[in-house]
């Protein structure tokens, strides 16, 4: 005797629930009874993509960088094309800007951002920077702040150095810089903290601590979003400290390309990470706008686009490797609000000079 074949023992097999299930369907039918079908598995959130064509606006870009104010007439054309109504300008090093150098005239940028903010209040945002080793610092910080300063830029976590000094002069908990953190907390100014969490994690977390209401925002996802291991880590630091945020920045272009490779690897993982803390995470380039001729307005606007076909798209193509096809995560427009401008509204509502420069804008 011939034995069956297993897949015709299956198809059988389903053969007979399905008429099982439409001759009890029809009994309750008959009996007045309705029957619902529910599927054990979660439906897909619905693709951008399937919404109607109108455009996201007011978009706000939380991390950027930028040499002068000769750069912004380029800046806000490529904001223009991308859909992005504001970004906030960081005080920036030298090195920052050249890669050439130490963390040197950061002064000089901290008064360019500041000017540059006077002269378009609706579309810039200032977040000045400080050396942590500077004596003066938190007076610097102080007039900064009278002169419209909305933020704090800092780099003392960055695990690296410039070609002359490290970035992590000094423990972020130093006495100093504590005293920073509590002028900050008390006049509700957030601050922007590049952290490497991997080398200085101890030390932010007594930060985080000491300063439960201080808005800290650790860019890049707290540099842990390579892995299910550290993504489970940013995830406790975020359920820990209510005060915390990040952003979904990645930097240069390597380390873009490197980071969005790493993001396409696991899409669930990370759709699954903005459902549940997309409160938490604001949109961000950090593409660090200069007079380099590769700048260009395209090229901006191309670094923006990127990060927007991450968040919207089940399948894009980063610009930069444009022969490979990478998989977004295609998010729900309710979490796109809160990613693009809803979460940076709320953290800046309660900074006195945010609401001013607003009330300025109209």
């Amino acid at each position: 005797m011939s034995k069956k074949n297993p897949d015709e023992k299956v198809a059988r097999g389903v053969s007979i629930g399905i008429v099982v299930i439409l001759m009890v369907g029809a009994a309750l039918l008959g009996s007045g009874i309705t029957l619902t079908l529910v599927s054990s598995r979660a439906p897909e959130p619905e693709a951008v993509s399937s919404f109607s064509q109108e455009p996201i606006t007011g978009i706000v870009n939380a991390h950027e960088h930028i040499q002068s104010r000769k750069e912004v007439p380029g800046l806000l054309k490529a904001m223009e094309m991308v859909g992005v109504e504001k970004t906030v300008l960081v005080g920036s090093s030298w090195f920052t800007i050249t890669l050439r150098g130490g963390f040197v005239r950061h002064d000089e940028n901290n008064q360019e951002i500041l000017e540059i903010a006077k002269l378009y209040p609706d579309k810039f945002i200032p977040f000045v920077t400080m050396d942590p080793e500077d004596p003066e610092k938190l007076e610097k910080l102080k007039k900064y702040v009278e002169a419209g300063a909305c933020g704090l830029k800092l780099y003392s976590g960055h695990g690296g150095k410039t070609q002359v000094q490290p970035f992590h002069p000094l423990p972020l908990d130093d006495p100093g810089m504590m005293e920073v953190y509590a002028y900050c907390q008390s006049v509700n100014i957030p601050i922007l903290l590049h952290i490497n969490f991997w080398e200085f994690g101890e030390e932010f977390e007594r930060v985080l601590n000491a300063f439960p209401e201080l808005i800290i925002i650790g860019p890049h996802y707290c540099l842990s979003s390579n892995s299910d291991s550290r993504i489970k880590n940013l995830k406790r630091l975020l359920d820990t400290y209510p005060n915390l945020y990040t952003d979904l920045s990645f930097g240069s272009e390597n380390i873009q390309i490197q980071g969005m490779r790493n993001l396409s690897k696991a899409p669930r993982r990370y759709r699954d990470f903005y459902y549940e803390y997309g409160d938490r995470v604001l949109y961000g380039t950090d593409l660090v706008v200069t007079n380099h001729p590769k700048k260009t307005v395209a090229y901006m606007a191309q670094v923006m686009q990127a990060y927007r076909d991450f968040l919207e798209k089940d399948k894009y193509r980063l610009f930069l490797i444009p022969e490979e096809e990478l998989n977004g995560i295609y998010l729900d427009r309710k979490t796109l609000r809160k990613v693009y401008s809803e979460n940076f509204e709320r953290i800046m509502s309660e900074v006195p000079n945010y609401r001013k420069q607003m009330e300025l804008a109209g």
